[in-house]
């Protein structure tokens, strides 16, 4: 839509380009995604206010016309620049302001080279081009604010579907946490255009931020102190614009730029929080860079600030970073549950998983509530554990149900392949093996998978992996009130006996607290 608004305005007044710059919400900064280029490529630009002829008008509201000679202009260093950049050569310029009822600037519409229909016309663009656009300021104005609404709602999408090629290999690869959450921060920064990407971590017993850097080792902040600090403490997000060095809390940030020889210029910091509001973290992009450029930055020239860093994280940045901050405090979350639950002397391995379990109790209406991030916070918390149990008893797979007693179904979440989303399966738990489970309150095995006519025992797994398969282990959990939790359906090519003998290892030999009747003699057969 405004591709095609563009378009019109341009045929209107006969201009051979035209480009109109949106107002970011902090009114720092004027975008565009509608400029082309010679080969019809659309071309991100940005510029800030008072920068340039179109942040002149912007800054001023005030129209711009410079029917010739424009490079002799001494407010187009810009244009002479972006000329050079896209090999093109202004000759005349017409820059006109569009405001809202308050006279506040919404967008601003710039036109490059007059198409002249015949060799006697005057250079430029007339006033009778300033009239038409005059004419159509409040039909252009309606249209640029629903575009201007519109932005936030793909950015947030481009994030997501960014999140999803991040993670669409984790059920595939059994990758660490740190491997994962460095996956999910390179996406955030390759998204945002960011230079640098920092987690800072809550050290809980210290009180404090840390962070481990590869130039720099381990890096510790107060709460309180700098900018990650003060969002740690205020658990808001906090955007500072360039230049950095003008905010008054900027001070911290010199004295790390001074040790590292980097500049920072702008920044973007989010609080990671788990589903109950308790503090896990600090996010922190570093630089927003201009697009188009991926010039590495040379330590050589600080404190100087590179061109390519002379611009701002916006709102739309900070909504699409809270996509990958929900993985981030999901991910977090599990993990500092598993690390409390492997170092408890008290806690068996097969008992960590039913407390994980537990877990999800505490977090699923929470969760649940989250609108479209919901699938991919849940998906990783339940990927991660399904790969502990997968390595704990070396299943081939494993899927883990949960139990909806409510609708008497089965539920989980699997990767779509296809279109790398989370999609929900379900299965009725009021009939077949599901049921004989739950009902029995026992795990069940087999070894004669391919003559059991029931599709939850094969659901999630591809043709060959179902040819493939030897044995299967069903295990009912249950929580302290001995209500049903999940079923943990773990299938392999060895023989159920050694499967089972597997899992009741990783317990050494007790009876666990999941369905309190693993032990051999207990393990019935499916029929």
């Amino acid at each position: 839509m405004l591709r095609d608004v563009t378009a019109r305005v341009g045929y209107m007044v006969g201009a051979d380009r035209t480009t109109i710059f949106l107002l970011n919400d902090e009114k720092t900064e004027l975008w565009s995604l509608v400029a082309e280029s010679e080969t019809g490529e659309l071309l991100d630009i940005r510029v800030r206010v008072g920068d340039g002829i179109a942040g002149q008008v912007a800054l001023n509201k005030q129209v711009i016309h410079i029917p010739d000679n424009v490079y002799d202009d001494l407010r187009s260093a810009r244009v002479k620049e972006a000329d050079q950049r896209f090999n093109y050569k202004t000759r005349n310029i017409l820059a006109f302001p569009i405001l809202n009822d308050d006279f506040e600037i919404v967008a601003v519409i710039q036109l490059l080279n007059k198409i002249q229909k015949d060799a006697g016309q005057p250079a430029g663009f007339s006033h009778q081009d300033l009239e038409s656009l005059a004419k159509c300021v409040l039909p252009i104005r309606r249209i640029l604010e629903s575009c201007q609404n519109c932005y936030e709602g793909i950015r947030k999408a481009q994030a997501t579907a960014a999140l999803a090629e991040a993670t669409r290999s984790l059920n595939q690869v059994n990758l660490s946490t740190d491997a994962i959450l460095e996956r999910v921060m390179g996406a955030a920064k390759k998204l945002l255009n960011a230079d640098r990407s920092t987690l800072w971590l809550y050290d809980r017993q210290r009180g404090d931020l840390w962070t481990e850097l590869s130039t720099q080792g381990k890096l510790r902040c107060e709460i309180g102190v700098g900018f990650a600090g003060q969002v740690a403490e205020t658990r808001e997000p906090k955007i500072v614009p360039f230049d950095l060095y003008d905010d008054p809390s900027a001070e911290n940030a010199k004295k790390t730029d001074a040790q590292t020889r980097y500049r920072t210029c702008s920044l973007l910091c989010m609080p990671v929080l788990s589903p109950d509001g308790d503090l896990l973290g600090v996010t922190q992009l570093v630089n927003k860079r201009k697009p188009g450029n991926t010039e590495a930055y040379d330590p050589g020239m600080y404190p100087r600030v590179p061109e390519f860093f002379k611009t701002s994280f916006d709102k739309a940045d900070r909504q699409a970073m809270q996509v990958f901050n929900e993985r981030v405090g999901a991910i977090l979350q599990f993990a500092q549950a598993h690390e409390t639950l492997k170092q408890s002397a008290q806690v068996e391995p097969r008992d960590a998983v039913h407390q994980t379990l537990l877990l999800y109790g505490s977090v699923l209406s929470r969760v649940l509530a989250n609108g479209a991030g919901r699938y991919t916070v849940l998906y990783t918390l339940l990927h991660l554990l399904t790969s502990a149990l997968q390595q704990a008893i070396a299943a081939e797979h494993v899927h883990i149900f949960l139990v909806d007693s409510d609708r008497r179904q089965l539920w989980t979440l699997a990767a779509d392949p296809h279109n790398q989303a989370v999609t929900e399966l379900v299965m009725p738990a009021d009939r077949g093996v599901a049921a004989k489970v739950l009902l029995d309150r026992q795990a069940k095995k087999s070894s004669k998978v391919a003559q059991i006519a029931d599709d939850f025992v094969r659901i999630g797994l591809d043709a060959q992996q179902q040819e493939d398969l030897n044995s299967i282990l069903l295990l009912p959990m249950l929580d302290e009130e001995q209500n049903y939790v999940a079923i943990a359906a773990c299938s392999t090519r060895l023989p159920p006996k050694a499967l089972a003998t597997r899992m009741l290892k990783t317990s050494n030999g007790a009876s666990c607290r999941c369905c309190r009747s693993c032990r051999p003699s207990s393990l019935s057969a499916l029929s």
